[in-house]
């Protein structure tokens, strides 16, 4: 579950609408897509890189594609073009909205439920959760609970490939108040500036988050609920759900990680002999 709802049924892969069952769901993550579908690509840019492509089509190997949280088709829509068949789950109308408005997106099957589940049938050759995606679940159990699901999904030899921050995205020093509220500055353009006002609780490594894009003399908002994650914790999830660690890395160029890595894109793998 997240935030108290269940996946409501997608009816599989090939189901008749790839919606889901009809539900519609009223959820925080829907709320938060809602929010964000009408300036994420400009926050983070409208498709993956050249780079970012060739790993996952290589991983892919020609096999088929289930995308946790597939937003506007910033991965979904690169891979379709590609020649890959994709499928994915999102909750928010406004993200499905924008992702049909753009070609290929009509390629591609949506599942219109809780990914945490991984309610579909069938199995896949690459499920990429990336774009920081395990930090938007909101407790450790969800997260162990979608690597528990997916490592079912995924076919012998399949491969589970996470991108995320090496450390939290926080400035060093103590921040404001109570030494746990920061504000971050995310990009400055001529015509914009993109903030980060984060309200981190060290416990449970839980952070709310109020995203603030200035731009044109408009004032957008949009409240996100993350929890963190670090590279040890997220290789003890994988070994939780019978998958391995085969690569890491801190870029899509396949660089090495290093003491001063920003990011690391991690790719885990499902025995061949599963």
């Amino acid at each position: 579950m997240i935030g108290g709802l269940s996946a409501n049924g997608s009816g599989g892969p090939h189901g008749p609408n790839g919606r889901g069952s009809g539900a519609k769901p009223s959820h925080a993550y829907a709320a938060w897509g809602d929010y964000w579908a009408g300036v994420l690509d400009d926050w983070i840019g409208g498709e993956i890189d050249a780079d970012c492509l060739a790993v996952l089509c290589d991983l892919a190997d020609g096999g088929d594609v289930l995308e946790l949280g597939i937003g506007t088709g910033r991965v979904a829509i690169p891979l379709a073009r590609s020649g890959l068949t994709v499928h994915g789950f999102e909750l928010s109308d406004a993200m499905i909205e924008k992702l049909r408005e753009k070609p290929y997106g009509d390629k591609i099957t949506v599942f219109q439920d809780n990914y945490v589940d991984v309610a579909v049938e069938g199995t896949y050759r690459l499920v990429p959760w990336i774009d920081w995606g395990p930090v938007l679940l909101h407790s450790q159990e969800e997260q162990l609970t979608c690597f528990r699901n997916v490592a079912k999904r995924l076919e012998p030899g399949g491969y589970f490939v996470i991108e995320m921050p090496i450390r939290l995205p926080l400035p060093d020093g103590r921040g404001n108040g109570d030494g746990n509220e920061h504000l971050v500055v995310e990009s400055i353009n001529p015509s914009s500036v993109g903030l980060w006002a984060v309200d981190y609780n060290p416990v449970d490594q839980t952070m709310f988050t109020q995203q603030v894009l200035l731009e044109d003399g408009s004032v957008t908002v949009a409240p996100v609920r993350m929890r963190y994650a670090s590279p040890s914790e997220l290789d003890l999830m994988a070994r939780m759900a019978d998958l391995e660690l085969c690569h890491r890395w801190a870029d899509w160029r396949r660089s090495p990680i290093t003491s001063s890595s920003q990011s690391h894109i991690s790719v885990y793998r499902k025995s061949p002999s599963a």
